[in-house]
């Protein structure tokens, strides 16, 4: 074997040609924030988390394995995005609960 046996990216085997788990695996590293399209709903995307979870899309193929990976990753950028907006919203409140009234 040679030294280009390191080629790849971490979690990928360079044997294995796996586009789509190198895309989750560049997802994972690098997606910090997201939002969703208007026409995407981010209970629809976690339900099919779910039910991939559960088995209802047939036994897990590594296309499977990385869509899920994928979506994952962007529902957690966009849980932290949603996050982000909330701790901002909260610093500038002006109806503070702690004022008396004279």
């Amino acid at each position: 074997m040679t030294g280009d046996d390191d080629v790849g990216t971490p979690d990928t085997d360079p044997r294995h040609v796996d586009p789509a788990g190198d895309v989750a695996d560049m997802l994972d590293a690098e997606l910090t924030d997201a939002e969703l399209g208007d026409d995407t709903d981010v209970d629809d995307v976690r339900a099919f988390v779910d039910a991939a979870e559960r088995g209802e899309f047939g036994p897990v193929d590594p296309a499977l394995e990385a869509q899920v990976r994928i979506a994952r990753t962007i529902l957690e950028a966009v849980d932290d995005d949603t996050n982000d907006t909330n701790d901002t919203n909260d610093t500038n409140d002006t109806n503070d609960t702690d004022q008396v009234d004279p």
